[in-house]
């Protein structure tokens, strides 16, 4: 259940926010992108452009460093992606929600309780 999982995830008195943002965090490529829903092989290895694919590093390392978040969910490229950012952060790269864009349209749920959350995919 959603109590039990939020047992295995407490965190400090301070409830780290959960970032929402168009852009991913950045990341080289989707190379490390392994969830159903991730860019095929063939685009997988494609370089991100920084501040056009996903946020440049320098943005990247000061949010995670202002905000403390305790997750971050994005978008913009189509494709799903699960990866841990440095300080164990996850971060969840939504794939499209529309049929235009991919043949799998997907969602994210999130659950949150206090200082806890379950995701959903």
């Amino acid at each position: 259940t959603v109590t039990q999982n939020c047992e295995k995830h407490k965190h400090s008195k301070y409830s780290q926010p959960i970032l929402l943002q168009h852009f991913p965090m950045y990341r080289r490529s989707d190379a490390d992108c392994h969830t159903l829903d991730s860019a095929p092989e063939s685009e997988k290895y494609a370089v991100f452009r920084e501040k056009y694919d996903c946020l440049d590093q320098r943005s990247t390392n000061l949010l995670l460093s202002l905000l403390e978040p305790r997750l971050v969910v994005s978008g913009h490229t189509h494709h799903g992606c699960f990866r841990t950012l440095p300080g164990g952060i996850p971060e969840w790269t939504v794939s499209s929600f529309s049929w235009r864009n991919r043949d799998n349209p997907t969602f994210l749920m999130v659950c949150t309780i206090h200082h806890c959350l379950d995701l959903f995919h």
